[in-house]
C-alpha cells in the first residue's frame, strides 16, 4: 500500500499531502538522529534511508531483511563525514 500511495501521489490531494507528511517527520527524524549535518549530508541520508530505498532492497532485489539493514547501514557510513563521530 505505500508504495503504491508514493507512487499515486500526484493523483491525489491526499495522496500528495500524506507522503508529503512522511517526508518532513523523515526529516525530522534525521535532524535529531544525526544532529548538526549539513544540507548535502542530510539530503543524502534522507536517500539512503527512505522507505523508497528499503522497497527496491527487499520487494524487487529479494533482499532479506538483515542484508537489507547491512545495506543501508553501510550506506549510511559512507555518507557521514568522518569527522562527525557517528558509529554504527
Amino acid at each position: 500500500m505505500l508504495e503504491r500511495n508514493l507512487t499515486q501521489e500526484d493523483s491525489s490531494p491526499a495522496l500528495k499531502a500524506n507522503a508529503e507528511g512522511g517526508r518532513a517527520a523523515h526529516r525530522a527524524w534525521l535532524a535529531a538522529a544525526f544532529p548538526g549535518l549539513d544540507p548535502r549530508t542530510s539530503g543524502r541520508l534522507a536517500g539512503v534511508t527512505g522507505v523508497e530505498l528499503w522497497l527496491v532492497l527487499t520487494k524487487h532485489e529479494g533482499l532479506s531483511v538483515d542484508d537489507a539493514e547491512a545495506t543501508v547501514a553501510m550506506l549510511i557510513r559512507s555518507v557521514i563525514p568522518s569527522d562527525q563521530g557517528q558509529s554504527s
